[in-house]
């Protein structure tokens, strides 16, 4: 009995280490994706900013300015669409932690059910424990009073 409540918490705690281990893994990856997004966007902005500053500089510079306006459509269209890729890469790269988070509960499940049979078998043994203690405790009642 002990060995199987060592093993139960063996096997929890690795549990508990993998799920950690993993969330750590996402916050890393979090991360990282939130300064390539940062990044990426402050890129936009320059461009942004060199586009108005081509607008004011001389009337001849129009055409040019509206090829680079389009020019910026397309980045910001790649970059939702790229944005977009990254997220649905991501929602795919949750599912295995969600699968395991949910492998995890199954499993606490079924320990949780083996220690509450583990308990009642302990509380039996408990109670034949005791009615023997009464029945020996009875008996030598009985001898004594037949010595007497």
């Amino acid at each position: 009995y002990n060995d199987k409540g060592k093993e139960i918490q063996e096997t929890e705690s690795s549990l508990k280490r993998e799920l950690r281990d993993l969330k750590e893994k996402l916050e890393t990856s979090l991360i990282y994706r939130k300064r390539e997004s940062y990044g990426f966007k402050q890129e936009l902005e320059k461009l942004g900013v060199k586009i108005k500053k081509q607008r004011g500089a001389a009337a001849n510079l129009e055409k040019e300015s509206k090829q680079l306006e389009g020019q910026m459509e397309n980045i910001k269209k790649e970059a939702e669409d790229a944005h977009t890729l990254k997220m649905s890469k991501f929602r795919a790269s949750m599912q295995p932690l969600e699968e395991a988070e949910h492998q995890v509960e199954l499993h606490k499940g079924r320990i949780l059910k083996k220690l509450e049979e583990a308990a009642r078998e302990h509380e039996l043994r408990i109670n034949r424990n005791g009615m023997l203690a009464e029945d020996l405790h009875s008996m030598l009642r009985e001898d004594e009073l037949l010595e007497d």
